[in-house]
């Protein structure tokens, strides 16, 4: 009996190695997608490696991507602003550790997740993978074996129905990035790493889209998370502030509890300002351009006077 476990164990143990090293090792063998959205986050990584100064950095999802008008935050507070906003589906565990080791003394790091980083989102997925096999650097931010799982399974996902992209590469023919909007492409940010390419397109309704329904009590993990943040940043003499994300009426009335509980939960983190609530970023849906998360040009406006607002509320500039 024993020996067949042992048999079994060590089965698995070889199966759950060749996939790791088929993750780990995929990236060297298929050249990187140059163009797609996932290839500017080489662009973010640069910005914060070499922006000196004055910095307001802001960390979240594409949330931040598509919602924040960095060049009006540079405008009016003469501090270098870096926008890190790209793909939920990272998770807020690797953006975090992805920020950590560039914050500067005098820093001012503004924290604006979505609402499911508070849930499984927290440790990524299939864009992990998507990001590694654009930019194999990524990988230091794999820094737990929670992360692990949703790796293996969404390269396995991922090697079958993206087969003709691998062959593409491996034949190193010519690249352009295919998404039908001409919006989910690197040339679509600026160089503050916004996205702008949205503000000439028409926005999609989103009132067809199904309501997502957040998990009911904040993830522990992704507390956890900001708090040991929150407080690697402020020995190394930042100022971590929370915002809360823009959010669809619709979808924020339907989780309007469980954004309650969320926020309890976060006013509760050491080392961390909360600049605002939930409900003064709840906006009609005539200000997003195609999802619940996602801020049309003028959404962007909107939010970003608020957040200045809110930052001169604290005292963290004066003269806004």
């Amino acid at each position: 009996m024993a020996k067949k476990i042992f048999i079994k164990f060590g089965m698995l143990s070889m199966l759950v190695a060749s996939t790791l090293s088929l993750i780990f090792s995929f990236p060297f063998f298929i050249p990187s997608d140059t163009e797609g959205y996932l290839a500017e986050y080489s662009n973010k990584k640069n910005l914060l490696e070499k922006t000196s100064g004055d910095r307001i950095i802001i960390v979240g999802g594409s949330n931040v991507a598509f919602g924040i008008d960095s060049n009006l935050i540079h405008a009016t507070t003469n501090y270098q602003t870096i926008n890190m906003g790209l793909q939920a589906g990272l998770g807020l565990r690797f953006m975090l550790s992805d920020v950590l080791p560039y914050i500067q003394k005098g820093d001012i790091i503004i924290l604006s997740p979505e609402y499911e980083q508070f849930g499984e989102t927290y440790n990524g997925g299939i864009q992990n993978t998507l990001l590694y096999a654009t930019d194999p650097t990524s990988a230091k931010n794999i820094t737990s074996t929670h992360q692990i799982p949703g790796l293996i399974s969404h390269t396995l996902m991922l090697l079958q129905i993206e087969s003709a992209e691998i062959q593409r590469r491996i034949k190193r023919e010519p690249e352009k990035c295919k998404e039908k909007t001409g919006v989910y492409c690197k040339s679509s940010f600026n160089d503050f790493g916004d996205i702008v390419s949205h503000h000439t397109k028409e926005p999609i309704n989103i009132k067809q889209r199904t309501v997502t329904m957040y998990n009911k009590n904040p993830s522990t993990e992704s507390l956890r998370g900001i708090a040991m943040f929150a407080h690697k940043a402020t020995k190394k003499g930042a100022l971590v502030v929370f915002s809360f994300p823009p959010l669809a009426t619709r979808y924020f009335d339907a989780n309007s509890a469980t954004i309650e509980q969320y926020e309890a939960a976060i006013k509760t983190i050491p080392f961390l300002v909360v600049l605002d609530k939930p409900s003064d970023h709840r906006y009609d849906e005539s200000l997003f351009f195609d999802t619940e998360y996602h801020l049309s040009m003028e959404g962007k406006e909107e939010r970003t006077r608020r957040l200045l607002s809110k930052l001169t509320s604290v005292k963290l500039f004066t003269s806004i």
